[in-house]
Formats: C-alpha cells, structure tokens, sequence
C-alpha cells in the first residue's frame, strides 16, 4: 500500500506476515482489491495505519469495534457463523455476541493467542462500550493498545480468510512468531 502525499510511511517489518500464495495468487490478490471495492468499513481500519500513520487508541478502537460489527453484520443473511438479530440479547452484551461470533468464525488459533476468549470479548466490549457511551470512562493505555492490536489481527484475519477461502490465513497469523510478543501480553492479561 502506498501512503497518500503528505503521511508519514508507517513502520513494517522487515518481512510479510502473510505471501500471497496464502491469499490465493494472483487472484486473491484481486478478490482482495475487490473485497476494498465491496467493504471499505471493513477493510479500511486494517489498512489505515499503513496508509495514515497511526491514530489515538480511542479512534482505532471504536472504528475496529464498528468495522466488526459491519463485517458479522454483512453476513447475517448468508453466513450460518454470523450472529442474526433474533440473537442478540437485549442492548447490554449486543457487541460481545458479535464479538463472538467474529472469533469464533477465526477459529480457535485467535482464543489461543489471546488466552481466554471470554476475557478477551468482556473486555473489548467494556472498552469500546464505554468509549461509545461514557464521556468520563477512563482508559488504560496499555490494554487498549493490546485490545487495538488484537482486533485489528482479528479484523484483517477474518477478511484473509474470506479472500483465501479458506482459514489458512488465521491460522498462520496467530500461530506465527511474528506475533507472539503481543500474544504473550495478551495470555499474561487474560
């Protein structure tokens, strides 16, 4: 990706966390493009940092909370994985069952890495609730950061897998040492 004129090139590793053979070839190259074209709410919080520079934790973490709920919610009528809204209790857990089911379409690699599912959903759901609904919630920095990071992993896990057609993506993703510092954290935490 390129940035636009005038942004700051963001900081990469020296190598890709993914090859294109993982996305397919050539053409999931493609059906990615296309999937930009079809799902820009989707794609563009996992693209952005590289594209802009990074944001504020509140910023990242209410786009990444919103662009997951567009993502289970684009697929209620044609995906079994995404929750439908007959599913969702009342106002108070509606993001966390989202939350769920958008982990649980990744597989068990993401609750591995993260080291408690629940705790990881509880506490996301918390933050991005909060920031949502209460102007004086106060935030811990170091776990929005890990909360950042990981839902962006999971955000632009869930659209490899979609690309590639198959999990392969996930799974390389959280079971690769490119990410076991924050996995580490994230165990520690949760």
């Amino acid at each position: 990706m390129i940035a636009p004129d005038g942004i700051p090139a963001a900081e990469r590793p020296d190598w890709p966390m993914l090859d294109l053979v993982d996305l397919g070839g050539v053409a999931g190259l493609a059906r990615w493009v296309k999937l930009y074209d079809s799902h820009p709410r989707a794609v563009g919080p996992v693209v952005a940092p590289y594209r802009y520079g990074p944001a504020v934790i509140e910023v990242d973490l209410l786009s990444l909370g919103a662009a997951l709920e567009y993502w289970v919610a684009a697929h209620r009528r044609t995906a079994k994985w995404a929750i439908t809204q007959r599913q969702f209790p009342k106002r108070t857990g509606r993001h966390r069952k989202i939350l769920e089911s958008a982990v649980d379409k990744v597989g068990p690699e993401f609750a591995q890495w993260v080291g408690n599912r629940d705790a990881w959903c509880d506490s996301f759901t918390a933050m991005y609730e909060g920031l949502k609904h209460d102007p004086a919630v106060k935030l811990d920095s170091a776990l929005g950061y890990d909360l950042v990071t990981s839902a962006r992993y999971l955000l632009f896990a869930l659209l490899a897998d979609r690309v590639a057609g198959t999990r392969a993506p996930s799974r390389r993703i959280f079971t690769d040492h490119w990410l076991s510092d924050v996995g580490m954290r994230l165990r520690t935490r949760f």
